[in-house]
């Protein structure tokens, strides 16, 4: 079963397979905050969006979420131009989906609960093509909950399909072609509480992270690369070049906790970096292009851990992703004192020089397209 790590950082918003776990009961009573199918669903004529004759720039790829479909949308990183729709996605009333644009920009990978009922959805890996705002299925009976990884010439996406309600379950982690011409698994994971695709390295290696009875696994091509903790991690996020993991451990000796972290997933690699004892408490992770460490969303009012930045308005963000060049920094930006009082939460892109853009009315980040 997959969980989506970027976008509720709240105590509350804990995923419903922690809650049947019996190693993290406790997570419950601590603050708020916490086969391819090829179907077209797009119907008549394929025609050009506005992005495909938009001006050369960057330009954030959201969602806007509508009572039963989600509307992918554009927005211009300036932040002076009105956004441009891209597509209609029909989905189950609530289940705004998940998302990933590809390395070169021109589709994004959606994982939308688009059968079942809203009691027991069932999700679909769907492509929309953000030129020509074509949407097709394939991929079906995939975990709802994931941001699906793209390969790095953008030809598979890497999504999971579990078996099991109870809190171990069996998980495949399936390859799927992006054009719906077949899908292969190609990793598995027996019993665990979850498994994770992260991404594909500069040698193309896929990266994963299973997390189960032995705590948090890393595994690069399906060989065992290290042990990230002894019990959950979240927010993994790969070093441009793949040679460091950063991510989040949820630590629970002193009520629920979260740790920023870093791992050489290579020998000899001089990125990593240790934390302070007294340590910030950190969600969400992204690397900046050229950067040496990542960018952690630290808790207000902790003492700085070394390699973990923080950002300057008012309340605290979790990062979600730069734009290619570094310019942009998309962010979740919660208006609140503490992971525990997180106040309410808006998406905004923040420059180079800290301007920041709120992007009012979307649900989510998908990722950045450049033109």
């Amino acid at each position: 079963m997959a969980i989506p790590t970027r976008y509720a950082p709240r105590r509350a918003h804990v995923p419903y397979w922690w809650l049947l776990a019996t190693a993290v009961a406790a997570f419950i009573a601590i603050g708020p905050i916490a086969a391819a199918l090829f179907v077209s669903l797009g119907g008549g004529s394929v025609t050009e969006t506005a992005f495909a004759s938009a001006p050369a720039g960057t330009y954030a790829v959201v969602v806007r979420a509508e009572a039963d479909a989600d509307v992918v949308m554009v927005v211009a990183a300036h932040g002076d131009s009105d956004a441009s729709e891209i597509a209609r996605v029909p989905r189950l009333p609530g289940y705004t989906a998940y998302g990933a644009v590809s390395p070169d920009g021109l589709r994004a990978a959606l994982v939308t609960a688009d059968g079942g009922t809203p009691a027991h959805p069932v999700a679909s890996l769907v492509i929309v093509e953000m030129e020509t705002g074509e949407v097709s299925r394939v991929a079906e009976t995939v975990d709802y909950l994931q941001s699906p990884v793209w390969s790095n010439d953008g030809r598979t996406v890497v999504v999971t399909r579990s078996s099991g309600d109870g809190p171990a379950t069996d998980v495949d982690l399936v390859r799927v072609n992006a054009d719906g011409s077949g899908e292969q698994v190609f990793a598995e994971a027996h019993a665990v509480l979850g498994a994770y695709p992260v991404g594909f390295d500069a040698q193309d290696r896929f990266v994963h992270v299973v997390v189960g009875g032995q705590g948090s696994i890393v595994y690069r091509d399906g060989a065992q690369v290290a042990a990230l903790a002894a019990g959950i991690t979240r927010d993994w996020q790969l070093s441009p070049d793949g040679s460091t993991l950063a991510y989040v451990e949820t630590a629970t000796a002193a009520g629920v906790q979260y740790f920023p972290r870093t791992t050489a997933l290579e020998a000899g690699n001089s990125r990593s970096f240790s934390m302070s004892s007294a340590e910030t408490e950190s969600l969400g992770v992204a690397w900046k292009p050229g950067a040496d460490e990542p960018t952690f969303g630290r808790e207000p009012g902790g003492s700085a851990a070394d390699g973990a930045r923080a950002l300057s308005a008012a309340g605290f963000d979790v990062p979600l992703a730069y734009s290619g060049d570094g310019r942009m920094f998309a962010v979740q930006h919660w208006t609140g004192v503490s992971f525990d009082e997180p106040g309410n939460a808006a998406l905004e892109l923040v420059g180079a020089d800290g301007a920041r853009t709120s992007l009012d009315g979307f649900a989510r980040f998908y990722g950045w397209a450049t033109r």
